[in-house]
């Protein structure tokens, strides 16, 4: 039997509202107050919100309210929990998004929510911008953890900047004068120095980088460590900082490894979203990158994007998250550089689509060289316009005034669809 844990508080107690709007299943168009803490949900009968669905496990999770905050935590579900579009384990929630419970889709509101009484909240934590509502939410959960000593658990894709966030977690934190000791989880002779006491982090704050790498054989030796290390039990317990980074996009196996790392020590939890799903944000990155590019290296006049190369990065389909926009910006600078020209234009950011005019072929006739170029040109721009617009062809034909059909036919024909 399924026990409720005794009621902390009630959610009027602690100014805040919370509702959920089931969005599919047999719930579909009902909504549901969150009116205690903690709020239950599973397909057992004891549950506040009880969900008959066979994706759903009898305890499958809760919502925690504290602090003018909600935050759910998952009681390790078949299926997991998902928060717009991340599996999580332990996540604070926003002000409104998505919760998926197993295959049941919950649209939540958070009323009173301690964000919503803040001024509007600035485009960056440290080195990291952002306008989208996803950056945004993780930069409130990060500001509010500055203010907390607890494990800290970063994922998200490989090159969108993980350690950085680390590193700005600490330095905002009121441990600013101590430096990040960085150990690989790949790495068994640190996994066995961190175990026995005998990693030397003194006076820094640790981070146990890709933590879904970590040996299969070390796993248990890692979760083991990790548990001693924040119960105060280990051999020499390291006065530091914990904070775990993972990819989002790990195998199945090493995701779980990962997950029941971050439940065993109770770690609140930080996901950094895909640069693809942060398009609108590359400008503001791409201002960020020039301007620390400038200030490091003195530049004046400062460097900026053309128009032209703006958008095309803004529709890249191929950028390797922030690390790859940044990778661009950098070779592009040295480029403009070179020629003694503040502007980055397109063949900077994109020298894969410049034109190779020192490449003719003699032996082909001007109409060959002509076919060639413009087959070249056809592909570049139907893969800038499908990467603009996330995929979508109806939306890419309209933007450009093409037959929809025409362009799928393009796109086909380029092996991009």
């Amino acid at each position: 039997m399924i026990e409720k844990p005794a009621l902390a508080a009630t959610a009027e107690t602690l100014g805040v509202q919370c509702q959920l709007h089931a969005l599919n299943g047999p719930l579909r168009g009902q909504v549901f107050t969150v009116d205690r803490t903690p709020f239950l949900l599973g397909k057992a009968p004891t549950n506040d919100l009880v969900l008959a669905h066979n994706t759903v496990s009898r305890a499958h999770c809760r919502l925690e309210i504290e602090a003018r905050s909600v935050r759910v935590r998952d009681l390790g579900s078949t299926n997991g929990t998902v928060v717009d579009g991340t599996p999580v384990q332990f996540r604070e929630l926003g002000s409104r998004g998505t919760l998926s419970v197993g295959a049941l889709d919950f649209r939540f509101e958070v009323k009173g929510h301690a964000a919503d009484s803040l001024p509007p909240r600035p485009e960056s934590f440290g080195p990291l911008v952002g306008r989208c509502a996803a950056m945004q939410s993780v930069f409130n959960a990060a500001r509010r953890l500055c203010e907390t000593k607890g494990p800290v658990a970063i994922t998200g894709p490989e090159g969108s900047g993980r350690r950085t966030l680390a590193r700005a977690l600490l330095s905002l934190s009121d441990e600013s004068s101590r430096r990040l000791r960085i150990a690989s989880a790949s790495d068994a002779e640190e996994i066995h120095a961190f175990a026995t006491g005998a990693l030397d982090v003194s006076g820094s704050g640790l981070l146990f980088a890709d933590l879904h790498l970590a040996p299969a054989a070390l796993r248990p030796t890692v979760i083991e460590a990790l548990r001693m290390h924040v119960s105060g039990l280990s051999v020499r317990r390291l006065p530091v900082r914990l904070f775990l980074t993972f990819s989002d996009r790990a195998p199945r196996a090493a995701a779980e490894f990962c997950g029941e790392c971050v439940t065993r020590i109770e770690a609140a939890q930080l996901t950094l979203p895909s640069l693809a799903n942060r398009r609108d944000d590359i400008p503001l990155l791409a201002e960020a990158l020039l301007a620390r590019l400038c200030a490091a290296q003195q530049l004046t006049p400062r460097l900026v994007l053309s128009g032209e190369a703006l958008e095309w990065l803004k529709g890249a389909d191929y950028l390797q998250e922030v690390a790859g926009l940044e990778q661009r910006i950098r070779r592009g600078a040295l480029r403009a550089i070179e020629r003694q020209d503040s502007q980055l234009v397109l063949e900077d950011v994109a020298p894969e689509i410049a034109d190779a005019g020192a490449a003719f072929e003699a032996s082909h006739s001007y109409r060959e060289l002509k076919a060639d170029a413009e087959a070249r040109f056809e592909r570049s721009y139907v893969r800038w316009l499908l990467g603009r617009h996330r995929g979508n062809v109806s939306a890419a034909a309209r933007a450009a005034e093409m037959d929809r059909k025409y362009l799928h036919k393009l796109a086909k024909k380029h092996g991009l669809k």
